[in-house]
């Protein structure tokens, strides 16, 4: 996956999410809800062929989310730390990179996912939060229109087949 400076500028510069991208706000990857969150669009991006997680932005405006930046943005979402969540999660091995954009005064992690799917990955264990399950095991993820007719990631449907 592309991690050069050019790619990310371009990322960023020209933001909008797709199936090959996913755009999130600011999450917390300590806690429950982040690490499930993380692990789904690692999954569904994986399964996808690929793609780019981006943390730190509004979804809605697309605008960077100045609420919630963590003080130490390259600590808090250290490769090792991003790894160490997917591969706990991950039925497959997933091989991620972590790179930081600056845009507007404010550092963003971009998390890269590699293509070359020869295997679906599912999730491998569940993660529930005070009774709430946020990830399901044996559970496939997957970037897709079908949900509500926006890229998004969900569990995969029948109708999703095809394309993964």
């Amino acid at each position: 996956m592309d991690i050069s400076e050019a790619r990310l500028d371009s990322l960023v510069s020209r933001l909008s999410e797709g199936l090959s991208v996913e755009i999130k706000t600011w999450i917390d990857p300590k806690a429950a809800e982040g690490i499930a969150k993380i692990t789904k669009a690692v999954i569904a991006l994986y399964n996808r062929d690929g793609g780019y997680l981006i943390i730190g932005f509004n979804n809605d405006t697309l605008q960077p989310d100045r609420e919630d930046a963590p003080d130490d943005v390259k600590a808090a979402f250290h490769v090792d730390v991003i790894q160490g969540i997917v591969s706990r999660y991950s039925s497959i091995s997933i091989e991620i990179q972590v790179a930081f954009v600056e845009r507007e005064g404010l550092l963003h992690p971009v998390i890269a996912v590699p293509q070359g799917v020869t295997v679906p990955a599912a999730a491998k264990r569940d993660l529930n939060d005070n009774g709430r399950m946020l990830i399901r095991e044996d559970t496939v993820y997957f970037r897709t229109l079908g949900s509500n007719g926006t890229p998004s990631t969900s569990a995969i449907k029948a109708s999703d087949w095809p394309d993964l």
